[in-house]
């Protein structure tokens, strides 16, 4: 690592840091736990570049690391699919049908992945199809939630707006790197541009994590039956 992505992932660090403490000292953390545990694994594998390079710095653990994020990430989205709408039958029913077909589809294509490129090349479809079919649920529950008006926590609401736009940049950078065939050139590229978008993610994160919820818009009596979670 160089400088530069030495002095981005440090950032990274902090602002990962005070995302968590603003997310454990606000009492956000019944809010979402697989949030927080995504949270918590990107510092521990942020820490791991940074203080032993010479054995973290590759390929493989880049690969790896990204995985794991995504995976977590597409549990969160399925917790926040069931905080939403676990208490309303009707949206439960839609957004049922929703998730299906979106965990369908990403499934099938997940079987459709090469199986003769070896192990870079399945992990590099492996985690564009993972996070398409996650920004899918992300905008689901946002468009559903939206059709049958279901008050959606400000918290909750950062974390799907917050991912869905740097999943979708991280897919266009991933896009790119796969079709130079995973250049060491430009891996270095997507390991600098990667970590600013994250940072910016991360400010986002840390100002609604740790600011004071609005007065919430409907009844103390409707939160307490659609959100028992929060009050």
């Amino acid at each position: 690592m160089n400088v530069q992505q030495t002095l981005v992932a440090l950032l990274a660090q902090l602002g990962m840091a005070l995302c968590l403490a603003g997310v454990c000292l606000r009492g956000r953390l019944p809010y979402s736990r697989c949030f927080t545990l995504h949270l918590a694994a990107c510092l521990a594998g942020n820490v791991s570049v940074v203080l032993w390079p010479e054995r973290f710095y590759t390929l493989g653990w880049w690969i790896a690391r990204q995985t794991t994020y995504v995976a977590l990430i597409f549990a969160t989205a399925l917790e926040l699919v069931y905080w939403t709408f676990s208490r309303l039958e009707g949206a439960r029913r839609t957004i049922r049908r929703v998730l299906l077909a979106i965990l369908g589809a990403t499934f099938v294509s997940l079987l459709l992945l090469p199986d003769g490129g070896g192990y870079d090349s399945v992990r590099a479809s492996l985690q564009p199809r993972m996070q398409n079919g996650t920004i899918w649920l992300f905008a689901a529950t946002v468009g559903v939630s939206l059709l049958y008006r279901v008050p959606v926590h400000p918290w909750h609401r950062a974390i799907m707006t917050g991912f869905a736009a740097y999943l979708t940049v991280f897919t266009v950078l991933l896009r790119l790197l796969t079709v130079t065939s995973w250049n060491i050139d430009m891996l270095d590229v997507l390991n600098a541009l990667d970590p600013l978008a994250y940072v910016g993610l991360l400010g986002y994160w840390t100002w609604a994590a740790w600011r004071t919820d609005p007065v919430p818009e409907v009844a103390p009596e409707v939160l307490q039956t659609l959100q028992p979670w929060r009050v």
